[in-house]
């Protein structure tokens, strides 16, 4: 076989295992986003985007143009306590209720989207929580979520 077509060949081969190498690193590396469901006391089931590292928990539901009726976001923290949330970058109004292992212990209904210029308001519960649910706007009025109501958590 001659030199160049050796080079050639050894090239290819480079390439190649350069291509495949950064394809599995960055699939590695690659954020995940975990799923879960919460099942209300009237039997609607929610569907969830898990948020139990600071990145997602900072990041939240900011962006999100649309959120169904049966979507929303999952914070979960490994104790309970005083969770303040806020509406950076938020595009849709939202329900939040904070939960202590399941059990509804604080609701802020209707929390509105930021006015560009004003400073961020944070929406803290009153007893500590170690998980908070937030879903569309008008969630907990339309299927009479109240304080003491148990939601099934279910996450993997």
């Amino acid at each position: 076989m001659r030199a160049k077509n050796k080079f050639w060949i050894a090239g290819g081969i480079f390439l190649l295992l350069f291509f495949v190498g950064g394809w599995w690193l960055g699939f590695s590396l690659k954020e995940t986003s975990t799923e879960g469901a919460v099942r209300c006391p009237d039997g609607t089931e929610v569907f969830v985007r898990i948020a139990d590292e600071s990145k997602e928990q900072v990041q939240g539901l900011g962006g999100v143009a649309e959120l169904s009726e049966t979507e929303g976001m999952l914070f979960l923290y490994k104790e309970p306590w005083k969770a303040s949330h806020w509406m950076k970058e938020m595009l849709i109004p939202i329900d939040i209720l904070w939960l202590l292992d399941g059990t509804v212990v604080f609701i802020a209904e209707e929390v509105p989207v930021p006015i560009a210029g004003e400073e961020l308001v944070h929406y803290r519960s009153s007893v500590p929580a170690n998980q908070v649910l937030e879903v569309s706007e008008g969630f907990v009025a339309k299927h009479g979520i109240l304080v003491g109501d148990y939601l099934d958590v279910q996450v993997p």
